[in-house]
């Protein structure tokens, strides 16, 4: 957890340990409140640094995993908070509810069925359902409690997959910021040339869509779908018309499925709590997922064309994610592949086996790179300058594609020659409204993920919200 003055200079590290993904604020009391890693109680901490401590009281028997995403109240009597019953790494939770904490007491109290909640200086509270939906009422922070009923007020709030996070802040005059979501259900499977032409891959087809992949022979897709019951890994037949779905995982949080040489299986990362294994699952849906890897955070993982190697990457120290590989049936032990000091991740090995390609943010934004496989230290070469996100290879080995930082595709010739070398990278068509992408065998392109248009994501502010607060929800205290 660090700190930056807003006058410049250096950041101030206040605590090295501890920290959770969802949530940290401000108090007006001269602490930072923010959860704890993992499962776990709220924390806080002088902002100047020191020791943490607990302020909050898990209640097992209510199902309560973890406190989070604190708001502290400016009365410094109370921190309203997250209850979350489905812990973190897990896509939020409709049993999740808004609680306010007593911090003379250390108890908290339930205050409504929500997933995040912001006090209005107008003396409202403002809570994000689960379906999105921003709901206001009149809040009296000196007594810690509501003073009338909520009331829907907008519609359509993003609430972010996996961890529950919604952008959303108000300042303390009364200006409102907030995300809105990619309308649920209107993402769609396109086909793309290269030259950017898009076809339906299943006319009318739509869904909550996460990550893909497309097997060796372009047949079949695996892609990880959000409905009510998780995000989980969905089979589904492309080489016929209307071609059927079938689930292939039922627990956990699943995505970034990645095939298997053969076709008939599919590895993807499984997530709960603060646990993201490696795990492969049959095709077809039958049998249960057995585990990969277990041995570190994994983040993803892909086999070779060979099926010789499987190589991921994950984080095994406190700050960074490296690459790792093992040889199934002959090691169980990982080799380190790529070991720096930042962050490397989405390997992949070469077709022909000679090369390992990744994407690392060692120059400060992510960029691809590639070494020589599995003999990764001989040489280093990157392959990007302007932004490598999501580095493929065709099928042939002939190409890499990469997203740039001006949120485009681009294709870099791969030269023949003992050693590795490249041509000049040439731009193909905008990734605008594009979540994930795999590369299609046969020269046919590309398969994506890409909202639907006018179906984007946006920025809102709201100036003089305050006005419509006492407008729907009375004065507030």
């Amino acid at each position: 957890l660090k700190a930056a003055s807003l006058a410049g200079g250096p950041p101030v590290t206040v605590t090295t340990t501890g920290v959770g993904g969802p949530g940290a604020a401000w108090g007006y009391d001269g602490f930072i409140y923010f959860d704890a890693s993992g499962v776990g109680p709220l924390l806080r901490i002088r902002a100047t640094g020191g020791a943490s401590e607990a302020v909050s009281v898990l209640d097992s028997t209510a199902g309560e995993l973890q406190h989070n995403w604190p708001d502290p109240l400016p009365n410094g009597r109370g921190v309203l908070m997250t209850i979350d019953r489905g812990g973190p790494g897990i896509n939020v939770s409709s049993a999740n509810d808004i609680a306010v904490l007593d911090l003379a007491t250390h108890r908290h109290r339930v205050l409504v069925r929500g997933v995040l909640a912001r006090y209005a200086a107008s003396g409202h509270l403002l809570y994000v359902t689960t379906d999105g939906v921003l709901m206001g009422v009149p809040f009296d922070q000196d007594r810690l409690e509501m003073t009338g009923n909520p009331v829907a007020l907008l519609e359509g709030i993003n609430i972010r997959t996996g961890s529950g996070g919604v952008d959303l802040a108000i300042a303390a005059t009364g200006t409102l910021w907030y995300n809105t979501a990619n309308a649920k259900g209107r993402a769609e499977v396109l086909w793309a040339t290269r030259s950017g032409n898009f076809s339906e891959a299943d006319p009318g087809w739509t869904g909550n869509f996460g990550t893909l992949a497309l097997s060796p022979d372009g047949t079949k897709l695996a892609v990880s779908i959000t409905d009510p019951a998780g995000e989980h890994i969905w089979v589904k037949q492309l080489d016929r018309s209307r071609g059927p779905l079938s689930k292939v995982t039922f627990d956990r949080t699943n995505d970034l499925p990645r095939w298997h040489p053969d076709g008939r299986q599919v590895v993807f990362v499984s997530s709960y709590v603060a646990q993201r294994d490696l795990r492969a699952v049959r095709a077809d849906g039958s049998g249960t997922a057995t585990v990969l890897r277990n041995d570190a955070v994994v983040y993803d993982g892909t086999w070779s064309d060979d099926a010789r190697w499987l190589v991921y990457s994950g984080r095994i120290g406190p700050t960074r994610s490296d690459i790792f590989g093992i040889r199934p049936g002959q090691d169980s032990a990982s080799m380190p592949l790529v070991a720096t000091p930042f962050n490397e991740r989405r390997p992949s090995v070469s077709p022909n086996g000679r090369w390992l390609l990744y994407e690392s943010n060692a120059t400060g934004s992510n960029e691809a790179y590639v070494r020589p496989f599995p003999n990764t230290t001989a040489s280093l070469s990157q392959v990007s300058t302007a932004g490598g996100s999501k580095p493929k290879w065709s099928r042939d080995g002939r190409e890499i594609f990469f997203g740039n930082g001006n949120g485009e595709m681009v294709r870099v010739p791969v030269l023949p020659g003992a050693s590795f070398t490249v041509g000049e990278p040439s731009v193909l068509f905008s990734l605008r409204g594009v979540t994930d992408w795999d590369v299609a065998p046969g020269g046919r392109g590309f398969i994506l993920i890409r909202a639907r248009e006018g179906q984007q994501g946006q920025l809102v502010l709201v100036e003089n919200f305050f006005q419509e607060l006492r407008q729907k929800l009375g004065p507030g205290r």
